[in-house]
């Protein structure tokens, strides 16, 4: 019961997030779940989530996206997305979240300190964006830092960017659901989980909106950079195998414990 307790207290927050800058759901969420549940799970939970969500913010912005742009990264993760779902089925859980972590955190931080890379074919790395980006939405559910890194490279104005984020992550999750289905991540005991967490990601979702109405664009910018930087670290952080290490310690411990008890017994009998 605890343990549902603090995961949808996780949603909660993951939403409240979303709701406020268009993206950060899978960013946030799934290095936090990773302490309690495996990605088989957390992977489809996540894509359900963020279709749910994206949908609601799609409907309630305004402007338009670029949608040549969309297109190209759609077309371009749907071709990565089989392949992402096979690794998820088939590829160590440590190493798939370390190197999503390094991935991550490499690329939020280059934004930070301003590096950019310019491709002098802008098709090119819309292509890359979303290959990558559909590579990793089919494995960890993680689609948005790829998409999310090349509309800041551009410096596109907030409502464009939540736009264009929005319309993309709705056709990615309806195109990695299938996915997802056909390989068994998605059954019935898991959509009673997701609709059991509904209400904590519904409440997050909305005062998450509330909150991004009133929130200034270099505001936004720091917050979706910090973001990205945070839960890269996380990931990295949750994909050491602590349990191992801790029961590692604790033989390690216990064998100092008898061996001092040992010596103290036959200091006594001396």
């Amino acid at each position: 019961m605890v343990t549902y307790t603090i995961i949808g207290c996780i949603i909660f927050f993951a939403g409240i997030i979303q709701g406020s800058t268009s993206f950060g759901f899978s960013l946030v969420a799934i290095p936090l779940l990773a302490l309690f549940l495996p990605l088989q799970i957390i992977t489809p939970l996540v894509v359900i989530y963020s279709l749910i969500l994206n949908i609601f913010i799609l409907m309630n912005l305004k402007g338009s996206a670029n949608k040549k742009q969309v297109i190209i990264l759609i077309c371009s993760g749907l071709l990565t997305i089989p392949v992402g779902t096979h690794m998820l089925l088939y590829v160590d859980e440590q190493i798939l979240k370390l190197l999503v972590g390094f991935c991550i955190l490499l690329s939020a931080i280059f934004m930070m300190l301003g590096f950019q890379i310019r491709f002098k074919n802008k098709i090119l790395s819309e292509i890359l964006a979303g290959s990558l980006s559909g590579l990793l939405n089919g494995s960890t559910s993680l689609a948005g830092p790829p998409v999310i890194l090349l509309l800041s490279n551009e410096g596109i104005e907030k409502e464009r960017f939540k736009k264009t984020l929005s319309q993309y992550f709705v056709s990615m999750n309806l195109l990695t659901i299938p996915a997802l289905t056909i390989h068994g991540l998605i059954h019935f005991s898991l959509i009673k989980f997701v609709i059991m967490l509904l209400p904590a990601l519904i409440s997050g979702l909305f005062i998450g909106v509330y909150v991004g109405k009133y929130m200034a664009e270099e505001i936004f910018r720091k917050i979706t950079l910090s973001l990205v930087i945070l839960m890269g670290g996380l990931s990295i952080v949750s994909s050491f195998p602590w349990k191992t290490f801790f029961e590692i310690v604790n033989v390690y411990l216990c064998s100092i414990s008898h061996t001092l008890i040992a010596d103290t017994f036959t200091s006594f009998c001396n």
